[in-house]
């Protein structure tokens, strides 16, 4: 067995041999070794009692400027102090009020609200709504002859163009479906 301690070196610990010698030097490191554990232990405790102690200087430090603060708080706003301040404050408003009355004699109501705005908001809203849909038909129309009878005949012209395509696809594909089987 082999004891160690920050301070001391490695001391080795063996079970007694026959000779005394050998015994008293086994008894002696293991008083050796308990002596480290003891003075480690008290280290410790002595680290932790001096946090403990830095903590509670702290503690009463931000205790004694809280206590320091309010103290200077109520020295400082006694009651009549603060109904002073409160009827200063109560006549300040009332003149402020008398003032604003004043102006507002001389100004006209507003010639729209907010809520005939956000209503005329909303008709412009649905008014751009109507206008585009307008525009995608107008856009439908576009290369359209102005004659109806004119535009009927091309509009049969381009639905039998696309029917004799339909057709021509359909046979291609079955002649493609001939080929593979």
């Amino acid at each position: 067995m082999v004891i160690s301690h920050a301070d001391s070196e490695e001391l080795p610990l063996s079970e007694p041999e026959v000779s005394g010698e050998s015994s008293n030097r086994y008894e002696g490191l293991c008083l050796i070794r308990t002596l480290c554990s003891y003075s480690a232990a008290l280290m410790r405790l002595s680290d932790e009692d001096l946090k403990l102690k830095q903590m509670s200087l702290r503690l009463r430090r931000a205790e004694t400027e809280w206590r320091n603060t309010i103290e200077q708080e109520h020295a400082t706003t006694s009651t009549a102090e603060m109904q002073r301040k409160k009827e200063s404050l109560v006549r300040k408003a009332k003149e402020y009020k008398k003032e604003l009355d004043g102006i507002m004699v001389h100004v006209e109501d507003p010639p729209v609200t907010i809520t005939q705005l956000s209503a005329q908001h909303e008709r412009i809203k649905k008014q751009e709504a109507d206008i585009k849909a307008k525009r995608a038909k107008l856009r439908a129309f576009k290369g359209l002859p102005p004659n109806l009878d004119v535009a009927r005949m091309q509009l049969k012209q381009a639905r039998d163009e696309q029917m004799e395509l339909i057709k021509l696809r359909e046979r291609i594909l079955g002649k493609m479906a001939a080929g593979v089987s």
